[in-house]
């Protein structure tokens, strides 16, 4: 009698055990199920939100004057990562986007391209499409550390060579696009505003492999004027200020283009994204047009930068 007490006792618990079981696997396969259901959804929404180009706008107020008047509107590009994810169709939604502004200048603050100038769909046509840029005072841009020639994999960069140069393809495409490059160089536009391009500070295009410093490039300027510096890397921003510079515009961030990236960018530089007052400069980063690595944005915004400069 007691043994078959036991067994029906054993049965019993088996079968307690099968049912909680069972039910701990449906728990952990709807839980797995919610999971993957919710990674699908981010990246979907990702795939499309990168390709919805956002207006960004600026305020700022610098204590200079200018024969341009008392205001002066800048569109800042980025990071158009031109290649397998960016391409001609997104260039000339962006193209329409930065005309409707009626900016006095446009700024392209490096990477162009992504790496590869023959993953560019049709660059003829996209060349044309960027030359349809209207701007008072013309276009103005830096490369960035993305327009050297270097080998991808699944978008991201495998080779690297420190000493990689502009492929002379990018050259030439950047010119056929009405992009005037500095390298390390200065101009005056509107007859008194100085822009200063600088080479990356990674993927140099120099001779030497470096580039000027900051204090180098503005020892000969004249500091009542107003002085623009465009540098693909939002780096030296105290040095930069100490230089004279009133405004600095910068990319390469993508504001960490994907989340958790957009928080942890913030230990990495001084000013990822966005507006920040560095003594008298201002430091301006935009998160960029195009997409690096995954052609996908998860709490992040492609966009365009509208700065609106009170001069006074």
């Amino acid at each position: 009698m007691a043994a078959a007490e036991i067994v029906t006792f054993i049965l019993w618990a088996f079968k307690k055990m099968r049912k909680g079981y069972d039910g701990y696997r449906r728990y952990i396969v709807m839980r797995g199920t919610a999971v993957v259901l919710l990674v699908i959804s981010f990246s979907l929404y990702g795939v499309f939100h990168y390709q919805n180009i956002k207006v960004n706008n600026y305020e700022i107020d610098i204590d200079k004057s200018s024969h341009a008047g008392d205001s002066m509107r800048i569109v800042l590009v980025a990071d158009t990562h031109l290649g397998y994810s960016v391409g001609n169709d997104m260039m000339s939604e962006m193209v329409d986007l930065i005309n409707r502004q009626k900016p006095d200048l446009v700024v392209f603050a490096g990477d162009i391209v992504d790496n590869d100038y023959y993953a560019v769909s049709d660059a003829e046509k996209t060349a044309e499409t960027l030359s349809r840029i209207n701007s008072k005072y013309g276009v103005y841009g830096c490369y960035g550390n993305h327009d050297v020639k270097e080998t991808l994999i699944g978008g991201f960069t495998v080779s690297l060579d420190e000493e990689a140069k502009i492929p002379p393809e990018v050259e030439e495409f950047v010119q056929r696009a009405g992009i005037k490059i500095l390298q390390d160089e200065s101009e005056t536009v509107a007859g008194d505003i100085i822009l200063l391009g600088r080479y990356d500070a990674s993927k140099p295009n120099s001779s030497s492999g470096k580039r000027a410093s900051i204090d180098q490039l503005t020892e000969d300027l004249d500091r009542k004027k107003l002085i623009i510096c465009i540098d693909h890397q939002p780096s030296q921003l105290q040095e930069k200020a100490s230089a004279g510079v009133d405004l600095d515009l910068c990319g390469h961030t993508h504001d960490g283009q994907i989340f958790p990236g957009n928080i942890t960018i913030n230990f990495f530089w001084d000013n990822p994204y966005g507006l920040l007052k560095v003594g008298d400069m201002y430091s301006i980063v935009t998160s960029g047009v195009g997409v690096w690595g995954p052609a996908m944005r998860v709490g992040t915004d492609s966009e365009i930068a509208v700065i609106d400069i009170d001069l006074r």
